[in-house]
């Protein structure tokens, strides 16, 4: 989002003059890669294949959508940026024979391999095309996730986060279980809203998933 306002805007150590910047970028293009056969293969098991226990829904398509949009924008922004920095430090319209494999940006290196016979306007214009989708697309995602089934992106963390420290499986003892039992009162729960906030948590993060 920084680079919006600033194109060298890197957090300072997300560069690839860092040792850390550049196993990021190296990271960040294996899962590039991964997520993007992954939504693929989704696509492939609930379009093409449709397996019986999957159920076909508008929503689940969408945001495989966004996701494999989101992965590619980020890819063609990478490739763009190393032409035009090539470029401009060759001081050329057009610096073929200066470009070379980023081995910390693989995926990003090819695609700027791909863009080599483009020219310096269009190349500027695929740059922007991929960063404001790759952003406009992670904002368009937040806003949909609390409408989502995938809801449990946000509250997994939290609900990670506030578990219960006790046991796996102790039940908490019931007060006064027999003057319930003779006043025949209920000893669970009837309904959803008698679930306290942890228990809500709990089926948000779990059921909705």
């Amino acid at each position: 989002m920084g680079r919006g306002f600033d194109v060298s805007f890197n957090m300072g150590l997300f560069g690839l003059d860092h040792p850390l910047g550049e196993i990021y970028s190296l990271l960040k293009d294996i899962f590039v890669v991964l997520v993007i056969v992954g939504t693929l293969v989704f696509v492939y098991y609930r379009v093409i294949k449709r397996l019986p226990r999957m159920t076909l829904s508008t929503e689940g398509i969408v945001i495989l959508g966004i996701i494999l949009v989101m992965m590619v924008a980020d890819v063609l922004y990478d490739g763009a940026s190393m032409v035009l920095a090539e470029r401009a430090a060759s001081d050329t319209a057009h610096a073929a024979t200066t470009m070379r494999f980023h081995p910390w940006e693989p995926v990003g290196s090819v695609v700027h391999y791909a863009l080599a016979g483009f020219s310096t306007t269009s190349v500027h214009v695929l740059q922007h095309v991929g960063f404001w989708t790759h952003a406009s697309f992670v904002l368009l995602f937040l806003n949909l996730l609390p409408y989502s089934k995938h809801f449990h992106v946000i509250t997994g963390l939290p609900n990670v986060y506030t578990q219960s420290l006790h046991p796996p499986g102790r039940l908490p003892p019931i007060e006064d279980i027999e003057g319930k039992l003779e006043r025949e009162e209920a000893l669970g729960r009837r309904r959803s809203n008698r679930f306290g906030w942890k228990a809500s948590l709990d089926f948000y993060t779990c059921t909705e998933c």
